[in-house]
């Protein structure tokens, strides 16, 4: 190596590494966006990214209205997170409208939690996999209360001569003229838009045979049942919530108010309908009163649901604090939404199963760490490696193109091509011969300086070694023809007798332009016209 090669390989090699370094750096950039956009989209409870560094350590908790048991267990969460030390986390508990405003809310929101009844979204319903469903936590069962004088009076109405308390009603799919009498007629408060309650009701009063209900009154429960006992503006009340609840009570052992039973036909048509998995149900040792009985009716499942990137081990951490709130539940009477001689809702459900369930599943920092390096080395890899044969055609294309531009140039003068398919040239040559040579020599250097491209590019990795081989066999080729084409031109230029001087010829020997052999006859002419 001569010290004047040392700058421009020191250079080249410096180059080297840039390019090489940029790449890595774009290629590490990009896979992480990949993994994390594609973890974030399946399964973003496992990102690295998310665990380490973007886990919120608030949650929303969407439960529900004031005077039900969903904002009850809202509330006990935020309770507890937030005055507990030994949480490194804090639930907000946030009022909705119901079973379907949660799952609204779950599903578009991150970091959250919520309570949904089963029948807003059955088993094979898409909003399923939009959410994760933790567990079921307890029954809810539909109360249907009604006014004993509205049902009497419709009763009276429609037939005078019978005993209108010798009369109940009964939702059937075939209901009786006096119920379905009574429901033409009745003011009916159906819940809140956005909760499971109305959304049950509609289903069960559009599966009645040949009745078309009348639109819902909006209430919810806590008003609903004001304005049964003391507007009496409304005359049925439907509720779907857990029990048993103390003001509902009132209402049972209240001799002007009475509950409607559902036959179980109705229910089966209802689940085969809208698809749905509702439970045949009743309310004995949940009420006491003389009807008990004798009324049916039905219930579905409340989930607790999580947002999809919620991981697993604050599922668990919410679900021991649930699991720990049995007693508190079951203790509370302040707030009068649970007798302390009930067993509270949550003891329906056992919660340890599903504590080592979500263990067993649960992804540890390490576990998603080792993932998330094994995901990044080898889209890196894969990606470096798109890059690098993407720069190396790219440049490659070049140099063809400049091969292809060199030859139009300066050799189309010198070959005819005869046949296309074998490559086959035939020279030609005109009488000119002097004049072509100083051509001829011009392009030959546009060649070798294309050539000496190619090599830097070559070293400083912007084309791939193969693609390099591929790219040196076309340059031999148009060497080759350049070489044949000056050694022609300056034999017929001789033999023509025009003036050339040995000089000249070493000139373009030991500038590559010719030959050694071609030199040598060339050469050995000049020695024989002495």
């Amino acid at each position: 190596m001569n010290l004047s090669d040392l700058p421009t390989n020191l250079e080249s090699i410096k180059r080297f590494f840039k390019l090489r370094n940029a790449i890595k750096i774009i290629a590490i950039f990009v896979s992480v966006g990949i993994y994390h956009f594609t973890f974030e989209y399946k399964a973003p409870a496992e990102n690295f990214l998310t665990m380490y560094f973007g886990q919120s350590k608030n949650f929303k908790f969407y439960s529900g209205a004031p005077g039900g048991f969903y904002i009850k267990i809202g509330e006990y969460l935020k309770t507890e997170t937030l005055n507990k030390k030994e949480y490194d986390f804090i639930v907000e508990s946030k009022e909705t409208a119901g079973s379907l405003d949660n799952l609204n809310k779950v599903i578009t929101r991150s970091n959250s939690f919520g309570l949904v009844n089963e029948v807003t979204a059955p088993p094979n319903d898409y909003s399923r996999s939009q959410a994760n469903y933790i567990t079921p936590l307890y029954l809810e069962r539909l109360h249907i209360f009604y006014r004993k004088d509205a049902f009497e009076k419709s009763v009276r109405k429609l037939d005078s001569k019978i005993a209108a308390t010798s009369k109940k009603p009964v939702l059937k799919l075939k209901t009786d003229i006096f119920t379905k009498a009574f429901l033409n007629n009745a003011r009916i408060n159906g819940g809140p838009h956005g909760s499971g309650t109305r959304l049950l009701t509609s289903y069960f009063l559009n599966t009645i045979e040949d009745f078309d209900p009348k639109p819902l009154y909006s209430y919810n429960n806590k008003d609903g049942k004001k304005h049964l006992m003391e507007e009496k503006d409304i005359d049925i009340l439907f509720s779907l919530v857990g029990d048993p609840i103390p003001w509902f009570k009132e209402l049972v052992k209240n001799d002007n108010y009475g509950m409607i039973s559902i036959d179980p036909a109705l229910i089966v048509k209802v689940n085969s309908t809208y698809n749905l998995n509702l439970r045949f149900a009743d309310f004995k040792g949940k009420y006491n009163f003389k009807d008990v009985k004798v009324i049916t009716t039905t219930g579905s499942y409340v989930n607790l649901i999580a947002s999809k990137d919620i991981t697993n081990n604050t599922i668990i951490e919410v679900l021991k604090l649930l699991q720990k709130g049995k007693t508190a539940f079951k203790m509370s009477v302040s707030s009068g939404q649970i007798d302390q001689d009930i067993i509270g809702q949550l003891d329906e459900i056992e919660f340890d199963s599903k504590i080592d369930k979500f263990n067993k599943e649960k992804t540890s920092l390490l576990q998603s760490f080792i993932l998330f390096c094994l995901t990044i080395s080898i889209s890196s890899f894969i990606i470096i490696l798109f890059l690098i044969t993407s720069i190396s055609r790219l440049k490659i294309s070049k140099y063809y193109r400049v091969i292809t531009e060199i030859y139009q140039e300066y050799l189309t003068f010198e070959y005819e091509i005869t046949n296309a398919t074998r490559g086959i040239k035939t020279p030609i040559l005109n009488n000119n011969s002097l004049n072509r040579v100083s051509e001829l020599c011009l392009g030959f250097q546009k060649v070798l300086q294309t050539i000496n491209n190619a090599f830097s590019d070559y070293k400083i990795g912007a084309i791939t070694e193969n693609d390099y081989k591929d790219l040196l066999k076309e340059f031999h080729v148009i060497v080759e023809d350049f070489n044949n084409g000056l050694h022609r031109r300056l034999f017929h230029a001789i033999s023509d007798g025009e003036t050339i001087k040995l000089e000249e010829l070493r000139s373009y020997f030991f500038a590559g332009f010719l030959k050694s052999s071609d030199y040598e006859r060339l050469s050995e002419f000049f020695e024989i016209k002495k």
